[in-house]
């Protein structure tokens, strides 16, 4: 029986590497992520398909998710949510509010 398919968008080695991981005996995984060198590893030990994906082009997420040959039953989607740089506290409160009003896509 094949494994049902999972896929982590915006990948890399901290949290979702960890997830990747633990998905990997139940689920046929990808790993998207802007750069598949910082995932290489884990795609290898995980035997991960490791994919290149700007998870901000809704086109190419779409194209990404058309090209597996059958629907996930997972999707993961990790975003970094921490300031690159020194803000002010007023900045960071805006920024975060603007994390939560993420957009959705529907697969």
């Amino acid at each position: 029986m094949r494994k049902p398919h999972a896929v982590i968008i915006g990948a890399g080695d901290g949290l979702s590497a960890s997830l990747a991981r633990n998905l990997a005996p139940d689920y046929a995984l990808t790993l998207a992520a802007r750069s598949t060198t910082k995932v290489a590893a884990v795609a290898r030990a995980t035997g991960a398909q490791a994919v290149q994906l700007d998870a901000t082009d809704e086109d190419a997420v779409s194209a990404m998710l058309d090209a597996l040959p059958k629907a996930p039953r997972v999707v993961i989607y990790e975003y970094l949510l921490e300031p690159l740089g020194d803000i002010s506290p007023i900045e960071a409160e805006e920024k975060y509010a603007q994390a939560l009003k993420l957009d959705k896509i529907e697969a």
